[in-house]
């Protein structure tokens, strides 16, 4: 299958910004997928295991998380195994009747789908905001223009909207079978990183929702996005680490512990990164710092709490913690550097 559409994002103060739309498609193994709109370039090629991405800046806009929850349908409507879905209800709205349903978690309820009573094709979602929760990047995805394609019916229009403002719109020029296959489209594409995927990951279930805390100036300049945790364990690098250019402070995190991870982090927020993330990777004691203040807040206890009942304890490791028994300070070997070529001791108080 082969589909080509237009694309339209919405800034900040309502203009729109024209780009395009590609897929072509053969199997789950096998397509690839072009978006581009203004400056930004993105491409994707499908293989058994995830797909290859090349992208044309060295990071995602806020917008293409957007677009990605407003193009992959399959994802929209998919119930996962924790949710469940609610009562059917029926509502209509300009003269169409729909059946209704949401889709809920154990607390919240994510999405509510609609559905043409008449053909069954899902007209539009609904993002509902959360208590006590600013509004949803998304609060409503429309579908309509449908055409019958292989004996289904496809909407050729799509729009997303905020608030009731459209931030995001995708129009089909065509769709048709691919009659000759060009190899060469699903080659990996130079300098294309790959992002492998798992069908059968297990779904973590939100059970609360925590208000960031933005750096100073960031709400006055209108700065926003979003932070993933792909890999926490990794040191990526992407935190300031120089012991040149941090304070103190920072440098001590790991040695002296005479600062709360919430001081710690509120100083790391301040530091400007070494490199762009993803492009090297280095060892950083501020990445998991971070990664532990995130558990923090989470969790509602002091990290080290955490860790001592929900991993030291249930798995019987009686001499691991993060400040030490003073029973057993004299089984604890004595730290030593490499200085001119000589061992010098540390002088880290370990105890």
């Amino acid at each position: 299958m082969l589909m080509r559409a237009e694309l339209q994002v919405f800034d900040a103060k309502g203009a729109p910004v024209h780009g395009d739309y590609s897929l072509d498609w053969v199997s789950p193994s096998k397509w690839r997928e072009e978006i581009r709109f203004g400056k930004y370039e993105r491409l994707r090629v499908g293989d058994a295991n995830g797909y290859w991405q090349t992208n044309g800046l060295s990071y995602q806009p806020e917008i293409i998380f957007q677009l990605d929850t407003m193009l992959h349908i399959k994802d929209a409507i998919r119930v996962r195994s924790k949710q469940s879905l609610g009562k059917v209800k029926n509502r209509g709205k300009a003269g169409l009747r729909q059946k209704c349903t949401e889709v809920k978690w154990t607390r919240v309820t994510e999405r509510i789908m609609c559905f043409d009573e008449a053909n069954g094709a899902l007209v539009s979602i609904e993002y509902p905001r959360g208590e006590n929760q600013n509004s949803p990047e998304i609060s409503r995805i429309e579908y309509g223009a449908f055409n019958v394609v292989s004996g289904k019916l496809v909407p050729y229009e799509i729009r997303a909207l905020t608030d009731g403002k459209d931030i995001a719109a995708l129009k089909v020029l065509e769709i048709t079978k691919i009659t000759q296959e060009n190899p060469a489209l699903f080659n990996v594409p130079v300098n294309a990183e790959h992002w492998a995927q798992c069908d059968d990951l297990q779904e973590a279930e939100p059970v609360a929702r925590i208000q960031p805390s933005y750096p100073p100036g960031a709400p006055a300049n209108h700065e926003q996005g979003r932070v993933i945790l792909y890999a926490v364990l990794e040191a990526d690098g992407s935190l300031s680490h120089k012991a040149e250019d941090r304070p103190p402070e920072l440098e001590n995190i790991t040695r002296t512990f005479d600062q709360s991870l919430a001081q710690d982090v509120a100083l790391v927020a301040q530091q400007p990164l070494d490199f762009t993330p993803g492009s090297k990777w280095t060892y950083s004691s501020s990445s998991i710092a971070v990664l532990g203040r995130v558990i923090e807040v989470i969790s509602g206890q002091p990290f080290e709490s955490f860790m001592e009942k929900q991993v030291f304890e249930p798995l019987v490791m009686r001499d691991s913690s993060f400040f030490t028994n003073r029973s057993k300070v004299d089984r604890l070997p004595t730290m030593y550097n490499l200085e001119d070529g000589k061992l010098v001791k540390d002088v880290m108080d370990v105890t």
